[in-house]
């Protein structure tokens, strides 16, 4: 009994232990705030790039080291792995290389975690990650294919047994044979998503000048010959062209677009508006919508693939779509990312450059 109350203690003092290790192992700088931005923990390394021993940094507001406008852009993107420019010390700047995550527990944000390694390092990181990259995705790629045949038998297994013994099958047994293959089919939609998204890297990427307001209009052409988005009020506004992979951008739209009607369809009045705005050196097109929106704290999670935040039963999908747009993006060079309110719609981003 005295072994079970304790349990969680020790499990407790067994992640500090290894946090600690982590922090104080690394060669990265690892800097952690609590919700409110403020630091509560800075390593050794942050120590040496930076300049502040962790006594100065603790307690701080993260803004010490990170301006407002930067740290509103790492939030607000779902896939924040950039190169920023943090604030030293001594009065300088420094470029680093950012890995940035949140802590979530039992659906509640409870730390921040960012890791800063010196950009100078990063030719030889990147020919690293590139090797890295290209070795995950044909693992992903054969694991994704080679399962299918196996899980096709079980599948079959299970019909058999359903249509051919249903009579000689107790209750108990035809309800687990029912679940097995309910989630033998889940599992052959989780693989048939893992498959596309693996050949979104395997296909080349052909630039051309791409108009986009075109490729638009003729997506939302189509969509509203549906029936079930015929009640949906399209609205596309003026956009500029931009070079990209023609056949690429347009999944990347019709994801957009399908994640937009998914979400607006328990509305009354469903809106979706395509539109853009650039910079000096992008082209931003977004898919806004005034669906069921979603929660700002946990859009880190929106582009990672088999994430969701919302109920499956509610709305169905399996989390890959958006992952395969932030993919699209990311081959371009480009950025993905989203600002919602829940029950208040949402604006999802994508950027091109120029």
């Amino acid at each position: 009994m005295s072994e079970s109350k304790n349990f969680p203690r020790t499990s407790q003092r067994l992640r500090e232990l290894l946090l600690d290790s982590v922090m104080t192992n690394t060669s990265d700088a690892i800097v952690l705030t609590n919700p409110d931005n403020k630091i509560i923990a800075w390593n050794a390394s942050a120590e040496s790039l930076l300049g502040y021993p962790a006594s100065e940094a603790i307690g701080q507001y993260i803004n010490l080291i990170i301006d407002d406008s930067t740290l509103a852009e790492i939030k607000n993107a779902s896939h924040p792995h950039n190169t920023i420019t943090l604030k030293k010390s001594s009065g300088g700047t420094l470029p680093v290389l950012l890995q940035f995550d949140q802590v979530v527990d039992d659906e509640m944000l409870v730390a921040v975690c960012y890791v800063f390694r010196n950009a100078q390092d990063a030719p030889a990181d990147k020919a690293n990650a590139e090797d890295r990259t290209r070795a995950m995705q044909s693992f992903t790629y054969s694991v994704s294919h080679d399962l299918r045949a196996p899980l096709r038998r079980i599948i079959n297994y299970a019909q058999i047994l359903e249509e051919d013994h249903k009579n000689s099958l107790s209750e108990e047994v035809a309800r687990l044979i029912s679940r097995m293959s309910k989630n033998a089919d889940k599992m052959n939609e989780l693989l048939d998503g893992l498959l596309s998204y693996s050949r979104v890297d395997q296909q080349p990427l052909q630039k051309n000048i791409v108009n986009v307001e075109s490729l638009v209009n003729g997506l939302v052409s189509e969509l509203q010959k549906q029936p079930d988005t015929s009640r949906i009020a399209f609205t596309v506004r003026n956009m500029e062209r931009c070079e990209a992979d023609h056949a690429l951008l347009r999944r990347a739209f019709e994801n957009l677009l399908s994640n937009a009607i998914k979400f607006t369809r328990t509305k009354d009045a469903p809106t979706i508006e395509i539109g853009y705005a650039a910079t000096s050196d992008t082209h931003n097109y977004y898919v806004k919508d005034n669906g069921v929106g979603f929660d700002m704290q946990y859009s880190y999670k929106l582009f990672n693939i088999f994430q969701r935040l919302h109920n499956p039963v509610e709305f169905e999908g399996i989390g890959v779509g958006l992952a395969i747009v932030h993919n699209i993006i990311s081959r371009h060079g480009g950025k993905a990312w989203a600002e919602g309110s829940v029950n208040e719609g949402a604006v999802f981003w994508i950027s091109i450059p120029k």
